[in-house]
């Protein structure tokens, strides 16, 4: 709309219009324009100012989050009033007193505050106008209707006001600012969705990335394990990937495999001690989740550490530096991945040894059982499966110390018992193959039967270490429990291995009947105890034994002292009451009227030779017959 004032001359008039003309022509070019919202208002807050021959021009737009109005553009204002005017902004529209303008954009009317001075509505800012040196005021909406989005305000020294025309030129103006903004708003509100869309583009090639070479590091771990490439090549392959040193170690904290640092200056492979296990992070380990183990006596660095688990049983565990922890996601998914391969590659391996200890249990267990007619059958059943039993041999039997009370004290579970079984089996197993990769072990109950190869008949020296490292292992590995090993005789052919599993088994009850525990026994040692063993007469010896030692046993139910244990004490220390009283702590007295009753019971002089030597006898066949000895007593 182009006013028209009668009291201008027609020059005036035109160079009025054109003025106006201008104006518009200007604000309609900021239409559409890729500019910030701040400098489109400040210059149409200008182009009016020119305009009306103002001295200052503002354009307040309302916040839809508070529904509040605040200056966003403006001409001629001093920063000082801006600040004053929107920080009155907090007080409601529908106050006694509130911004001036709050009434035009409600109502959507237009105002002219002809003396700002002497209005009320102008109270709170008062310091301001003064300051800024306006007197009178014209507020018109920007919109129209519901869709009032803010006010143009212009503002004069003098009070002389707006006129009408004024009022309605503002209005013309409002409506070409209002396109103006609104549109503003739409440019702001597609470029920012363009940069979200444009981060959210990056955001999924990134992901995409990661998916893709996470795939790849997939695909080439799990490749490892189709092309049976064993353990250490993919621990090789992750300390690539993580370049950092990786350490595989299986549930006892026993290392599988390790891998050193790729290239200089990156962190060596971590070093776990069996005591570490001991911690409480590394016992209550969940599947998928990763444990941080600081810097101690038991961990050479401080490690992350990620369980492996399979069916509910920790197989091992995967340690590598624990910076690894703070890098990209890209290494997280690798060790994630190498986690799951490893438990494919060790359920692998334990399903294979299964395998071949089922297959070679069946024909083990029908050598040791005597099944074989002859050592040349032997040889060619054990050349079909890749056995060698051609050379001579050494039998061990391996079994944990008091395994039952053991379970009964504890309560374990059937299902907890079985895993202490495999645990043990596994400890055999593992110590056996680092010294002697070619023996064969054939788990049987609790016990373990190992068939060992010797250099020669009558060495025992390799099956005494090795029986040795196995009682250490026990002692190392199964708290609270303790192993034993019983070794045979050289064994010279095939067909005596029957013979010489029976041998490791005798020397082991032996151990257990003389009261040894975590014992590593060679049958050749026993001495006479190795003869009654093998003497024919077994059951003889037994009745005879009993014959002798029977009225002292029953003597002894119901008393506090033992007449056999008195005498034992006595013919061990040469018959001297003084060490049984020792021993005994009791008086001398005391020893000598218990063997008096012994001898009375028995009807045996201790004087005569071969009588000592009977009651010698019968306490030894006593002893290695064990408990039941005693209980065979009716």
């Amino acid at each position: 709309m182009v006013s028209v004032d009668p009291k201008l001359g027609i020059t005036a008039q035109l160079r009025r219009t054109e003025h106006e003309l201008r104006v518009f022509t200007e604000i309609s070019r900021l239409i559409g324009q890729l500019r910030p919202l701040r400098e489109i208002l400040d210059q149409i807050a200008a182009h009016v100012a020119d305009l009306l021959d103002a001295p200052s021009c503002a354009i307040l737009l309302n916040n839809p989050a508070d529904q509040q109005l605040t200056i966003e553009g403006a001409y001629g204002l001093e920063h000082a009033y801006i600040t004053s005017v929107n920080a009155a902004r907090s007080l409601p529209f529908d106050a006694v007193i509130g911004l001036p303008s709050s009434e035009v954009f409600r109502t959507g009317l237009p105002q002219v505050w002809t003396d700002v001075g002497s209005n009320p509505s102008f109270a709170p800012l008062r310091e301001a106008v003064q300051h800024q040196g306006y007197s009178s005021m014209v507020a018109v909406p920007l919109g129209g209707g519901d869709a009032v989005i803010g006010t143009l305000n212009c503002y004069r020294s003098s009070p002389q006001g707006f006129s009408s025309e004024e009022v309605g030129l503002l209005m013309t103006i409002a409506t070409h600012a209002t396109i103006a903004i609104n549109n503003a708003h739409l440019i702001n509100q597609l470029n920012a969705t363009v940069t979200r869309l444009s981060e959210l583009n990056q955001i999924i090639q990134q992901q995409h990335a990661i998916l893709s070479r996470s795939e790849d590091i997939h695909r080439r771990l799990t490749r490892l394990v189709l092309e049976e490439r064993g353990v250490q090549t993919i621990v090789e392959t992750l300390a690539l990937l993580l370049r950092c040193g990786v350490s595989l170690y299986d549930q006892r904290l026993e290392l599988i495999a390790d891998a050193g640092a790729p290239a200089p200056g990156a962190p060596a492979p971590i070093t776990l001690s069996h005591s570490a296990l001991a911690t409480s992070a590394l016992r209550t380990a969940q599947p998928q989740s990763l444990l941080h183990l600081p810097v101690g006596p038991h961990v050479s660095a401080p490690a992350l550490v990620a369980p492996i688990v399979a069916h509910g049983k920790t197989l091992g565990y995967l340690v590598v530096a624990d910076s690894v922890a703070g890098t990209d996601e890209l290494e997280q998914r690798a060790l994630e991945h190498a986690v799951t391969v490893c438990a494919l590659e060790l359920v692998k391996q334990r399903a294979a040894s299964e395998a071949e200890r089922r297959i070679s249990g069946d024909f083990i267990g029908d050598v040791l059982a005597g099944r074989f007619a002859t050592s040349e059958e032997i040889l060619r059943r054990a050349d079909y499966l890749g056995y060698d039993l051609a050379g001579p041999q050494r039998a061990l039997v391996s079994e944990i110390d008091g395994l039952a009370d053991y379970l009964a004290q504890q309560r374990l579970t059937e299902s907890q018992a079985a895993d202490l079984n495999q645990q043990f089996r596994e400890l055999v197993e593992q110590t056996v193959r680092a010294r002697h990769p070619r023996a064969i072990l054939v788990p049987q109950g609790q016990q373990v039967v190992i068939l060992l190869p010797t250099a020669s008949p009558d060495s025992g020296r390799a099956a005494r270490a090795l029986a040795d490292d196995l009682v250490a292992a026990g002692r190392h590995a199964l708290p609270g429990l303790t192993l034993s090993v019983g070794v045979s005789a050289p064994i010279t052919a095939p067909l005596l291995l029957s013979r010489g599993c029976q041998e490791a088994r005798d020397a082991l009850a032996i151990a257990r009947n003389l009261a040894r525990s975590a014992a590593a026994v060679l049958f050749e040692e026993l001495g006479v105890y190795h003869f009654l063993l093998r003497n024919s007469a077994h059951d003889d010896l037994v009745r005879f034994a009993h014959r002798l030692l029977d009225p002292l046993i029953a003597h002894a139910r119901g008393r506090s002292t033992s007449l056999v244990e008195t005498l034992e004490a006595f013919l061990k220390h040469g018959r001297s009451p003084q060490q049984v009283a020792a021993q005994l702590h009791v008086h001398p007295n005391t020893v000598k009227h218990r063997i008096q009753q012994a001898q009375l019971l028995t009807g045996a002089d201790l004087a005569d030779t071969a009588q000592l030597f009977e009651l010698q006898l019968a306490l030894l066949v006593r002893r290695l017959v064990g408990p039941p000895f005693d209980a065979a007593l009716p």
